[in-house]
């Protein structure tokens, strides 16, 4: 009887044991110097931003996940050791588009903070590549994050404009081969005289002073 309630006991203390640890957040590591980086961390920078983690490769050292501002994003350690720990961090955004070698440039230029990559004229690739050998906080790794896909959300809808803009020059050109239907030509609405004869005269209404 002794030893059932003494097992008992250390059942429940365990368990009080394990609700503790799984209660306890995770401790604040935005000030520590990071040198390197392991897919815990990665993790760790997905869920305290508040974005939504939808793929974890610790095979990979990579995670994709769903940005509050509502684009997928990529972050995988490069340079990684046997035990997985990485010294550079390669963050990037996939995107379908018809984007030019020309603007890429233009892209990198304006956006000294990213690489724009064309993907054989199917899509294009925003990207930026971080390296922790000297050691950088994890704050600034959040930051660069946050700053890239920043700069991917309006990379992406300037060129969804350009698409549209360049679909409507193109179909107004040559509307047989665009897909798209040309506008039909506004309709002259002919000089008509309106017959006021039969208008009943309505005497006007006296003004209260």
């Amino acid at each position: 009887m002794k030893h059932w309630i003494l097992g008992l006991t250390s059942i429940a203390l365990a368990s009080f044991a394990q609700a503790q640890e799984e209660e306890t957040p995770q401790p604040d590591r935005d000030g520590w110097l990071m040198t390197s980086i392991s897919i815990d961390d990665l993790e760790y920078i997905v869920e305290t931003q508040g974005h939504e983690l939808e793929e974890l490769i610790p095979s990979n050292v990579a995670v994709m996940a769903m940005g509050i501002n509502g684009v997928r994003f990529f972050m995988q350690g490069t340079a990684c050791n046997a035990e997985r720990v990485c010294q550079g961090l390669h963050i990037w955004m996939t995107f379908d588009g018809n984007m030019s070698y020309e603007r890429a440039n233009e892209i990198n230029y304006e956006y000294a903070a990213v690489s724009a990559i064309v993907k054989d004229r199917t899509g294009y690739q925003i990207s930026r590549y971080i390296i922790l050998d000297h050691g950088t906080t994890m704050a600034n790794i959040k930051s660069n994050l946050l700053n890239t896909l920043a700069i991917g959300e309006q990379v992406w809808i300037a060129e969804a404009q350009r698409d549209v803009t360049r679909t409507f020059a193109s179909a107004e050109e040559n509307p047989e081969d665009s897909g798209l239907e040309a506008l039909p030509e506004p309709t002259v609405l002919e000089d008509e005289t309106i017959d006021t004869s039969n208008v009943e005269t309505v005497d006007p209404v006296a003004r209260l002073e």
